[in-house]
């Protein structure tokens, strides 16, 4: 009798260290989601730098096209695709533009025709891209507002959007 009573403890200690390590590693799926959102992120930022720079240098229009449905941009002969995990999109009931969220998302891309164009004076399209992970419980956005003086903003949505770090 004491032997059934000591291995049905040793089962629910190994089920309740199971669960332990289950929440654990989907804690660790979570942060690799959302790192990964946000490199992308950072790399499409860089992007609009280039293209800023490139429209500057050469005195020539250059533009960056989002195709949503294949997950890609394209900048002069250059094709990127978004990581597996990662899309063009928004989490539904957010709210947007970023700088100021006064209406619903309804579109991955708001800049005109999904381009983004960077004139030789430095002067970039407004609008934003949205970026979420596979489950949409992760969102980033690269925006340019309209301005006399164009920079790209990126920002991270987290139960309200927030601005981050800037540099160029």
């Amino acid at each position: 009798m004491r032997a059934s009573g000591f291995v049905l403890f040793e089962l629910i200690l190994v089920l309740g260290l199971l669960v332990i390590i289950i929440g654990l590693a989907m804690v660790n799926l979570s942060f690799l989601n959302r790192h990964l959102v946000a490199t992308e992120t950072e790399k499409l930022y860089a992007t609009c730098l280039y293209m800023q720079r490139c429209a500057m240098v050469s005195g020539q229009e250059q533009q960056l096209a989002f195709d949503t449905q294949a997950q890609t941009y394209m900048y002069g002969v250059t094709r990127e695709s978004l990581p597996v995990g990662v899309s063009f999109g928004f989490i539904p009931g957010v709210k947007g533009p970023p700088s100021s969220p006064s209406t619903p998302i309804h579109a991955a891309v708001t800049f005109t025709g999904s381009k983004i164009s960077f004139y030789p004076n430095g002067l970039i399209q407004a609008g934003t891209v949205y970026l979420v992970d596979d489950k949409k419980q992760c969102m980033y956005a690269l925006s340019c507002p309209v301005s006399q003086v164009s920079y790209v903003r990126r920002y991270h949505y987290a139960n309200g959007w927030e601005s981050c770090a800037q540099s160029s």
